[in-house]
């Protein structure tokens, strides 16, 4: 593999082309931050060409409601997924998964967030993973507590909402949701930093 990137800043917005070669493909991209009045945006794109051609592009927004509350969105869209949940299972096996990095099943995404500092010690996050093609959703709500100097404590909720599995006509298993079949999850973390 091979990576190039250049970066520069013109006038307050942030320039980054991107360059790179692995498993046989191509990579180009740039990507482009700045600001509109108090909203911060970014823009990104990126080509991928060689056994597989695709194209990723993210376009998204951020604005601080508060000092201690601060709200982003973006839209995001993956060339590599599909907007037939018939495609899921087949696509993990295609190159932009197992060489590319792609994870996502779908196309098209919307990504809302939204930070609360509630204190020095305490932030709390909600942030929603929604899936435009099959109205599924992954929803993460976080609590993370600096306990001392070194040592944080955090708890997470993890919902997923959607269409759950099903099985074909031979009986084999078809994912109607990117995330109706996975378990809601929660779960508590400690972190001791050294």
């Amino acid at each position: 593999a091979a990576f190039l990137q250049y970066q520069t800043n013109v006038s307050g917005s942030d320039y980054q082309v991107t360059a790179i070669r692995f498993a046989e493909q191509n990579l180009l991209g740039f990507g482009i931050q700045s600001s509109v009045g108090d909203f911060g945006t970014w823009l990104e794109f990126a080509a991928v060409q060689g056994d597989v051609d695709y194209n990723r592009a993210s376009i998204g927004t951020d604005y601080a409601i508060y000092e201690n509350l601060f709200f982003m969105v973006e839209y995001h869209y993956n060339g590599a997924g599909s907007e037939d949940t018939a495609d899921y299972i087949f696509e993990q096996f295609t190159k932009p998964y197992e060489a590319g990095g792609v994870f996502l099943l779908g196309q098209d995404y919307l990504i809302p967030s939204l930070s609360w500092q509630k204190s020095a010690l305490t932030t709390v996050s909600l942030q929603t993973l929604v899936n435009l093609n099959d109205q599924s959703a992954f929803t993460s709500l976080s609590i993370d507590r600096s306990i001392s100097e070194n040592f944080y404590m955090g708890l997470s909720i993890y919902l997923f909402t959607g269409d759950d599995i099903s099985q074909d006509i031979v009986g084999l298993p078809a994912l109607n949701s990117e995330y109706g079949a996975s378990p809601s999850q929660i779960f508590l973390n400690f972190r001791y930093y050294f």
